[in-house]
């Protein structure tokens, strides 16, 4: 504590630097009795980088270290249980080689009492429901909002995200980066809860916060009848209260690819899965790795040749978004 306090109005710089203090904080991250007192001070250290879009490894540790005192600050006297242990729902990252490589933490969530939180986030970090739903219904819960804490929910790859200006919605996909878009403001005002309504029915996916209706979104015919809790890149979202009424139906199968966008695939190595854009050209398009083949009734996916570098064992890895999680 009097390393911590001793340096406490340097400006934090890098781990060379501040090596003491890290080991400190991270050997203090195991004992919750001292979250709270050393809060405001990796607040400090992790103020300068905060909102920076690109970070080197110590800093993504470090805000790992923040976020899991956060999480303590806002859910005080509570033994958080890993959402590991949930019996409906599981934990997913959006996972790639610069994430791995980038030595972004392992991302963490924790729930207790009805309510779920990520304590550490990886990339973007999901919840999934463990049945696949299609028909028509509607999940409800609550969801924290903003200052780093926002969450909602997606279905397939669609996710439609209210902002802080409360003047636009993003519209993301699973692949794709958000689309900032406009939205009539409302007269109401977040807190820290939103009250969260999505309604997928008759091929259309419509967001609800704090009871005004977002414009809907079409899904495609096939699309992935997965539904998530979803909680952005270095944010520490949450839900409680969640329930899904109406008349949903499981699926007896899934089809995996169905559409040329491939839009429920991500590659490990982010090269963009490619597919036609235009009928004279390769069906990778202008690049990519893979594509769809529809040639076959049911479809399918085929790797690029890149016979230029036979021999040298180049490796590309396609990854659905949702991965396989039953009977190991």
């Amino acid at each position: 504590m009097e390393l911590l306090f001793a340096t406490y109005d340097s400006t934090c710089v890098g781990h060379a630097e501040h090596f003491p203090e890290t080991l400190a904080v991270l050997t203090a991250a195991a004992e919750p009795k001292m979250h709270h007192m050393l809060l405001d001070h990796v607040t400090r250290m992790v103020t300068p980088f905060m909102v920076q879009d690109e970070r080197n490894a110590w800093q993504l540790q470090l805000w790992g270290i923040y976020s899991t005192y956060r999480t303590a600050e806002y859910r005080p006297n509570e033994r958080l249980q890993s959402a590991d242990n949930l019996q409906q729902w599981d934990p997913v990252s959006r996972v790639t080689a610069k994430t791995h490589g980038d030595g972004h933490p392992v991302a963490k969530w924790g729930f207790n009492a009805g309510r779920v939180d990520i304590q550490v986030s990886h990339n973007r970090d999901y919840l999934y429901f463990n049945s696949p739903l299609q028909g028509n219904f509607v999940v409800e819960g609550d969801v924290t909002t903003f200052g780093f804490r926002g969450s909602h929910f997606g279905y397939s790859d669609t996710e439609i995200v209210p902002s802080y200006t409360l003047k636009q919605y993003a519209l993301c996909r699973f692949r794709s980066r958000e689309e900032l878009l406009p939205l009539t403001p409302q007269a109401w005002g977040p807190r820290e809860w939103f009250r969260c309504r999505l309604k997928v029915a008759d091929g259309t996916v419509t967001a609800g916060f704090n009871g005004h209706p977002y414009p809907s979104q079409k899904v495609e015919a096939e699309h992935d009848p997965w539904m998530s809790l979803c909680s952005p890149v270095r944010f520490n979202g949450g839900a409680r209260n969640l329930r899904i009424t109406g008349d949903p139906v499981v699926p007896d199968v899934i089809a995996l690819a169905t559409s040329r966008r491939l839009a429920g695939w991500l590659s490990y190595y982010e090269a963009e899965p490619g597919y036609l854009t235009d009928p004279s050209m390769s069906r990778f398009g202008t690049g990519g790795s893979w594509a769809f083949e529809s040639d076959s009734s049911t479809g399918g996916i085929v790797g690029r040749l890149r016979p230029h570098l036979n021999g040298c064992y180049n490796e590309s890895l396609l990854r659905y978004h949702r991965p396989m999680l039953e009977d190991g």
